[in-house]
């Protein structure tokens, strides 16, 4: 039986229903459309990664970033469904990881990165002036892995990061279009 829900009403916690013939044990299921699909699948972004504010780039597969804000909404009020303010009960922090491929000329960021040598990260997504999304993380703290080393000139690596804010603090990161 198709059932279509006209209204909601919030307040009494009641549906109510298209005009329709219910009987008892008829099931109840979800209304599932069948989709329109257009245009193609977006497979992937061309970028860069420079773990040196850009003056060169390394070799990287993919990664992820995280950016918890601290913030939460405070609802004091029973049965209501808005906050009535914002509160910040932890601090903003940034972290992610890469996987990337270290040449032997790059071998250097193992020791690097077990040292605790900060970083000056730059993600850039996409290549076309104009259309181009730069990810800056001045000071990029790098968590030492550990590494496969295949038969090959190069070693994939994948490394989590935190990014810290300076001195003058809430600057751990920075997005520009450009």
């Amino acid at each position: 039986t198709d059932i279509q829900v006209t209204a909601v009403n919030y307040s009494t916690n009641t549906l109510t229903i298209a005009s329709t013939t219910v009987a008892d044990d008829d099931a109840v299921v979800p209304y599932t459309p069948t989709p329109t699909l257009g245009g193609d699948a977006l497979f992937g972004t061309q970028g860069s990664l420079s773990l040196d504010n850009g003056s060169s780039t390394i070799t990287h597969l993919g990664g992820s970033l995280n950016i918890a804000t601290g913030l939460d909404l405070l609802n004091t009020e029973y049965g209501s469904t808005s906050s009535s303010d914002v509160t910040m009960p932890t601090y903003r922090e940034v972290t992610g990881s890469f996987d990337f491929l270290v040449r032997k000329d790059e071998a250097n960021l193992f020791t690097e990165f077990r040292r605790g040598v900060s970083k000056d990260v730059v993600m850039t997504l996409g290549t076309d002036s104009g259309k181009r999304l730069k990810i800056n993380m001045n000071t990029t703290k790098f968590q030492p892995t550990q590494r496969d080393s295949p038969e090959s000139e190069m070693v994939r690596y994948t490394a989590n990061f935190q990014a810290l804010a300076s001195s003058s603090g809430d600057d751990e990161i920075t997005l520009v279009f450009d």
